[in-house]
């Protein structure tokens, strides 16, 4: 028979214990994001000057220099941010408010980091692929042939 005292001290442990192995598991916030490579399309899609792929959550704009994308996901907790149609020049994260410019810049938190921009190859079937957790700067371009 246990006494109430000895209880919640094994309890507390426990707790402790407990707490710090499920932490372990999780990763840093500062963790690099894994490098995974998403089919976004062919080529011959994105003539608009941009294109929202909602399932991969990536804005991909086209101007002379080529192609850019810009990743929608927030840096703070994943959400996917949305351009709210009243404010054209921002986009807002509905989960938990964070805003940000058109280039991806933070305006507003909860999140510290800006969205990053992702890099884009194009393979021998005028597949245009993205890879995320390898990110770019904002002026970086798949240069692009013209299409007809």
């Amino acid at each position: 028979m246990y006494s109430r005292r000895s209880f919640l001290l094994q309890l507390l442990t426990f707790c402790g214990a407990s707490s710090t192995l499920l932490s372990s598991c999780q990763a840093p916030a500062d963790a690099p994001a894994p490098i995974r490579r998403v089919r976004l399309g062919l080529l011959r899609d994105f003539t608009a000057p941009q294109r929202i792929l909602f399932l991969e959550r990536v804005l991909v704009r086209r101007d002379q220099q080529g192609l850019s994308a810009l990743s929608l996901t927030c840096t703070h907790q994943s959400c996917m941010v949305q351009m709210p149609e009243s404010i054209q020049d921002e986009y807002l994260c509905p989960c938990h408010g964070s805003r940000f410019d058109q280039s991806g810049k933070v305006l507003k938190g909860p999140a510290e980091r800006d969205l990053p921009w992702l890099t884009l190859d194009l393979d021998s079937q005028q597949q245009v692929w993205a890879t995320f957790g390898k990110p770019v700067t904002m002026d970086w371009r798949l240069a692009v042939p013209e299409l007809v």
